[in-house]
């Protein structure tokens, strides 16, 4: 049981996150604290951090934690990992949902399938 406990959370504080749109306003410079997405346009992804904006191109360090550059032109999305509430209220509802059908479907195994 301690397990299952551990996995759900687990998959708790994975499922709690989402990707958001950075504006495409030039004068913002990304938070080099932040993971964020990168979409490119040859239908590439990937997941950076230490973003930082230069000119026309971007510097970042990679999942190998190796710094590269990007030209600015060949971005066409660019997206910044943020904290969901609406992902983490959804899943505790749910998994709370679950506990409480697996609970009553036991209940209703150990009295002999009749509720009175």
């Amino acid at each position: 049981m301690k397990t299952l406990a551990s996995i759900l959370a687990l998959l708790f504080l994975v499922n709690c996150y989402s990707y958001k749109a950075v504006s495409d306003n030039t004068s913002t410079v990304p938070d080099i604290d932040k993971t964020y997405e990168i979409s490119l346009k040859n239908n590439e992804k990937m997941r950076v951090t230490d973003l930082r904006k230069d000119g026309d191109q971007y510097t970042y360090t990679n999942k190998d934690g190796q710094t590269a550059l990007i030209s600015t032109d060949s971005v066409l999305l660019l997206r910044e990992k943020k904290f969901s509430y609406g992902k983490t209220i959804g899943l505790v509802a749910g998994a709370v949902g679950v506990v409480v059908i697996i609970a009553a479907g036991m209940a209703v195994a150990e009295f002999g399938g009749a509720i009175q």
